[in-house]
């Protein structure tokens, strides 16, 4: 039996959610984390991005069904990787090339870029800034630096938010990868938060509302 993956030419359906004027010169893209949707990212940073910005929040491209008594609640993922067997299935070339084909099939690639990405959605946020070369800025939320996988120079201003209480991600581990970063002469700052977990709480978004104003 012959088994091997392929790359087809194909289309994808995006399902995005928008806030703000089409007019602004400054668009923010807002990646959710892993089982979550664009909606929810919208409603946790709507009103600390600045007034007069634009506000794009998608969904992932993969779907992640789960029955419940009312019907199918549908998640989605960016990419997919399996920590036991430490392999990717899905992995972030894809999605950083779905968001890069987003953004020119909106026409708003001219647009100064920042990119702002939580747990799965921060993973994802530097790689698909690497593709948008109006890209100033991106920041994380809980997420690790896959400082090794990188194209360098990286010319965006990087910032990394961490709780060190996070279960889900290694915050010390996050911090050494940043430092990586730094090494490599990225700009940007690792912020760690003493009190805070995985949860996207107010710390997170009064600092990110610092960032970007």
């Amino acid at each position: 039996m012959d088994k091997k993956r392929l790359k087809v030419e194909s289309f994808h359906y995006a399902d995005i959610q928008t806030l703000g004027p089409e007019s602004s010169d400054q668009l923010f893209l807002l990646l959710h984390g892993f089982g979550e949707d664009g909606q929810k990212m919208l409603k946790r940073l709507k009103g600390y991005l600045p007034s007069n910005s634009l506000l794009l929040a998608p969904n992932g491209p993969y779907p992640l069904p789960q029955k419940t008594e009312e019907g199918i609640h549908l998640g989605y993922a960016w990419y997919f990787y399996d920590s036991i067997k430490k392999r990717y299935y899905i992995d972030y070339e894809l999605p950083a090339s779905f968001l890069e084909g987003l953004i020119k099939a909106i026409g708003w690639e001219k647009k100064e870029l920042t990119i702002i990405g939580y747990s799965q959605g921060g993973y994802l946020a530097p790689f698909a800034g690497l593709k948008m070369p109006k890209c100033k800025q991106v920041i994380t939320v809980n997420a690790n630096y896959k400082y090794d996988m990188y194209d360098y120079p990286i010319n965006f201003q990087f910032d990394g938010l961490n709780g060190m209480k996070d279960e889900m991600v290694d915050p010390h581990t996050a911090k050494e990868s940043f430092q990586k970063l730094i090494e490599k002469g990225v700009r940007g700052s690792f912020y760690e938060f003493p009190e805070e977990g995985h949860r996207f709480s107010k710390t997170f978004l009064k600092k990110i509302k610092d960032l970007t104003q």
